[in-house]
């Protein structure tokens, strides 16, 4: 197996366990408030130091999301380490998923 198959595992496995693991943190009360706050993706960088997570918002207002983000990315990195095997945690980046897509796909499931 060379390098690059190598690396797309890892990153996919680092992938799977942020998304759960983000899931989970997100869904805490204390953390959305009155709002929701769903992972709609996840993206590892190529040499794995860190991750983006994109969230979606529903009744939360971005602006108010984004002042929160900083201090969200300490405590949900924090929060991965306790709850997973990693021996190094990745940096976090949390992103705003805005697209149309995410947010219908997240509706449709709310209705059923």
């Amino acid at each position: 197996m060379d390098d690059i198959t190598q690396g797309s595992i890892k990153n996919q496995k680092i992938a799977s366990i942020v998304y759960s693991e983000s899931a989970k943190f997100f869904s805490q009360k204390e953390i959305a408030n009155e709002g929701l706050i769903t992972v709609t993706g996840v993206d590892v960088s190529k040499n794995s130091k860190s991750v983006s997570i994109w969230v979606g918002l529903i009744n939360i207002e971005a602006a108010i999301f984004e002042k929160r983000i900083v201090g969200l990315q300490k405590i949900l990195r924090r929060y991965i380490a306790d709850n997973s095997s990693f021996q190094y945690v990745p940096n976090i980046f949390i992103k705003i998923d805005t697209s149309p897509e995410q947010t219908s796909k997240v509706f449709k499931l709310l209705s059923q």
